[in-house]
């Protein structure tokens, strides 16, 4: 009697062993969640929501409005009226310039002006005796045309060189009266490179007047981005230092041309993307920043996750969890992003997709 009960309890400890390998095996496409999607699978609503397509830059802040300054010729500085980072309105004097050479040779060219104003007076007095000897008909004709000619061209050459001294000298003078240098327009001044120098050349940038409410974003894209932007394109953008700053910006610039270079020792031509920007107090200059520009974008639409988006045969299908099951359901999207896929057609709103 003892060993039918053993028995009894052996073969009850292996049933119920049996049961639970028998439930483990169970597919879990079998097992139902409360929501009536299987269990194993992950299920997202379709719902409608903002949904943009964006292309991100970095760059750094400019100055939109710059006046480069040059000295109107070579020469020591005799005095400086303006600091790096100071404030100047128009007509403000930003420095004198030693003038003592220019004047030298402003009256040295007056000389050679004068000189050659004489070598045409005397060329043309020279061009009325030979008209009165050329007269003579005892000449032979080639002989008489030629000389007239030569006399000709000889007074129009004079008078040439002549005119070419008269604009040197107006030049010059011009450039003397720029000694004292005057601001063209308001603004902060900033030095080139050396502060204050000595001495300068025409040739050089001393520096520039900024308008420092006037920043914009310079940044560059390469050529699989560039056909995408537009001028007019809204941007939003991060301070890099800051990255809690945002500020708005709209593109105001897209180059058509690589920057030259650009497609030397790189994977692809770079062109140049300018975007103007809102007012804020916490930009300036030289900063880094990233920004986003929104190339498409659309309000309100039925959106789905684009993992849950399948492709086969050109046709993009999801799974739909229904009362009776999974169903593949054709749709006919819009909009793709690497987050989010429009659906034109196809679904409606609270469908529930599954991702198996």
């Amino acid at each position: 009697m003892k060993k039918k009960w053993w028995l009894i309890l052996f073969v009850i400890v292996i049933a119920a062993i049996s049961l639970f390998l028998f439930m483990q095996s169970k597919p879990p496409g079998d097992q139902v969640q409360a929501n009536g999607s299987p269990l194993g699978t992950l299920s997202f609503p379709v719902e409608r929501e903002d949904i943009s397509n964006t292309i991100e830059i970095k760059g750094k802040t400019s100055y939109s409005e710059e006046t480069w300054i040059y000295a109107p010729f070579s020469s020591t500085v005799k005095q400086w009226h303006v600091e790096e980072g100071q404030h100047v309105t128009k007509d403000t004097i930003l420095f004198e310039l030693d003038s003592e050479k220019l004047r030298n040779e402003i009256a040295l060219s007056e000389a050679q002006l004068l000189k050659q104003q004489l070598i045409s007076r005397l060329t043309e007095a020279n061009s009325i005796v030979a008209t009165e000897t050329l007269a003579d008909e005892s000449l032979p004709t080639f002989d008489r045309l030629a000389k007239k000619e030569s006399t000709r061209l000889q007074k129009q050459l004079e008078d040439i060189q002549v005119r070419i001294t008269e604009l040197e000298l107006d030049d010059k003078k011009s450039r003397l009266q720029q000694a004292a240098y005057t601001a063209s327009k308001s603004g902060i001044f900033l030095f080139a490179e050396e502060q204050n120098p000595k001495s300068v050349n025409q040739d050089v940038a001393i520096g520039k007047i900024v308008e420092v409410t006037s920043l914009q974003f310079l940044s560059t894209v390469t050529e699989f981005d560039i056909f995408r932007i537009e001028e007019g394109m809204e941007v939003e953008i991060r301070i890099d230092a800051q990255r809690q700053r945002k500020v708005k910006g709209i593109v105001e610039f897209v180059s058509k041309f690589a920057k030259t270079g650009s497609a030397q020792g790189a994977s692809s031509a770079q062109f140049e993307v300018r975007i103007s920007l809102d007012q804020s107090s916490e930009l300036i200059a030289g900063l880094s920043l990233t920004g986003k520009i929104i190339t498409e974008s659309k309000k309100a639409t039925l959106v789905v996750p684009t993992l849950a988006v399948m492709n086969e045969n050109e046709q993009y299908f999801v799974y739909v969890s229904t009362p009776t099951g999974i169903d593949k359901r054709v749709i006919r999207i819009g909009l793709e992003t690497a987050e989010k896929t429009e659906v034109l057609e196809g679904l409606s709103e609270g469908d529930s997709i599954v991702l198996q």
